[in-house]
């Protein structure tokens, strides 16, 4: 097993060195570095331990599954490695569907900004108004998400949404004043500065690890989009991105522990500076997540597809189809821990591999593939279009990062909330609605 997994960290780290190089923001270069992470270091983190960890549901039960680590890996390995081949198969580069790229392009000239400043605004009020009615005030509400104890029905399935817009919101403002920024006055400019900390500071509050990283990348690569002089600064972006990434992650676990062991600041920060390590590999534990998956399948069975085919039901009402099949997180949990408070999220290995087995990771990798092709080419637009950088982002974040841990079924509606964002801003804030 270290073999295998000192041979992978050594053939990744040139490819992710001369992606990177490419452009920093390449979306194989992004695949490569979560891999490098989340399997083959975490593996490293998993075989040294000397101690349970006694963190997380997927923690504990990879330790407890142990044995099964190996064969996780071989299978990973040869999985990552055909996605990594079909890659590299040369294609000819088809131009963005014009339906999309008019619906998604951002066009600065053509947005109203005060406008866009009151509806960020209005998302903002509405989400901290809505948390705190929901929880019974909202320093109470910020104290239940950093625990993780707060149940998700649809009260609270309605909130998320909206601040899907809001966080939405703010990016087209950033966009916009990046490269139109003599449409913004001194108030619209404040409030637009004062809105994106905000954005930063709720999500980092509330211990939503993935949601601040996934705002504070968007920011970053609308900015690296936007900057017309590519010096230094650019340079030195992704020791940047590295070190924030860094930082927000460690902070956000001792922010969590910290409220859920009572415990002071200092004390949770002193006791999570010995699992630095731990603590990084742990926000991206594919190959734990895997693992579990793949006991919960061959010990009850393949599906043969049928998840994918549930996911139609998504839209219909538990309160109207009380049968409704759980989603696969959701009846892993089930397997392990006999309820359903929470999910386990599969990664989208796992969801092919409860399908169809070792066949389903073969169709995985071409999806996968499939998905760094799409990607590679709006990346290449996107340069030239501006305009398409923020939805280039989301899909990178939600088609790759999401769905190598969540899996698709969860990356996909979330991918449809912040699409529809998009649009709906779009909408709401053009000024051809005025006429």
């Amino acid at each position: 097993m270290m073999l295998i997994t000192y041979i992978a960290l050594f053939i990744l780290t040139p490819i992710i060195i001369f992606n990177l190089t490419r452009n920093i923001f390449n979306p194989i270069a992004f695949f490569c570095i979560y891999i490098f992470i989340g399997v083959y270091l975490r593996s490293l983190v998993l075989t040294n331990s000397e101690s349970e960890f006694g963190g997380t549901f997927w923690e504990t039960v990879s330790w407890q599954l142990t044995s099964h680590l190996e064969t996780s890996l071989i299978l990973l390995s040869a999985t990552i490695l055909l996605t990594l081949i079909f890659c590299a198969i040369p294609f000819k580069r088809k131009n963005i569907n014009n339906f999309i790229a008019r619906t998604f392009e951002i066009k600065e000239s053509a947005i109203s900004v005060r406008r866009l400043t009151l509806i960020s605004v209005f998302f903002l009020i509405s989400y901290l108004t809505l948390l705190s009615i929901s929880q019974g005030g909202l320093g109470l509400a910020i104290s239940i998400l950093q625990k993780r104890s707060l149940v998700f029905d649809s009260e609270v399935f309605y909130i998320k949404i909206i601040n899907i817009f809001f966080c939405t919101a703010v990016l087209i403002s950033f966009y916009c004043k990046r490269t139109n920024p003599k449409s913004f006055t001194a108030i619209t400019g404040f409030f637009t500065s004062t809105l994106i900390i905000i954005s930063l500071a709720l999500l980092f509050l509330i211990g939503g690890r993935g949601a601040f990283l996934t705002q504070l990348l968007s920011l970053i690569f609308i900015y690296h989009i936007t900057e017309r002089k590519k010096g230094a600064a650019t340079l030195l972006l992704p020791i940047i991105i590295a070190a924030s990434v860094l930082c927000s992650i460690i902070f956000g676990l001792v922010i969590r522990e910290a409220a859920q062991k009572d415990l002071t600041f200092d004390e949770a920060l002193q006791g999570s500076t010995h699992q630095i390590v731990e603590t990084v590999t742990g926000t991206f534990p594919i190959i734990d997540l895997f693992t579990s998956a793949r006991y919960y399948a061959d010990q009850t069975g393949h599906d043969y597809g049928i998840q994918f085919v549930n996911y139609f039901t998504r839209i219909i009402p538990r309160s109207i189809w009380p049968e409704k099949p759980l989603i696969s997180g959701l009846e892993i949990r089930k397997f392990y821990s006999g309820h359903t408070l929470s999910g386990v999220p599969p990664t989208i290995f796992g969801e092919f591999y409860i399908a169809f087995g070792v066949i389903g990771l073969i169709i995985c990798s071409i999806v996968l593939s499939l998905f760094l092709r799409f990607l590679s080419s709006l990346h290449q637009h996107s340069q030239s279009n501006t305009g398409l950088s923020l939805l280039y982002i989301t899909l990178l974040i939600q088609m790759i990062f999401s769905s190598l841990r969540a899996g698709l079924e969860i990356s996909i509606f979330t991918l449809i909330y912040y699409l529809t964002a998009i649009i709906i801003v779009k909408f709401l804030t053009y000024k051809h609605q005025l006429k």
